[in-house]
């Protein structure tokens, strides 16, 4: 069994260049659901919203886009 996580093997197969798009946009909803909607249930002094929120966004998205660019 082969698990290779920044290579392109993972359980033994190659994965697809949509199915890595599919990964990334799934991790990218994940931090955004953390950040933009837990965290502000969490944290009462945590406001993003309005342009402090799609700067967060933007942020995540970068961020995320290019670590996906390197791997």
């Amino acid at each position: 069994m082969t698990v290779v996580l920044f290579g392109v093997v993972l359980l033994g197969e190659t994965l697809s260049v949509g199915q890595w798009a599919g990964i990334a946009c799934g991790i990218y909803l994940g931090l955004q659901l953390v950040v933009l909607v837990i965290l502000p249930l969490i944290i009462s002094a945590f406001d993003p919203q309005g342009l402090a929120g799609l700067g967060i966004s933007v942020a995540i998205w970068f961020l995320g886009g290019v670590i996906m660019g390197i791997v």
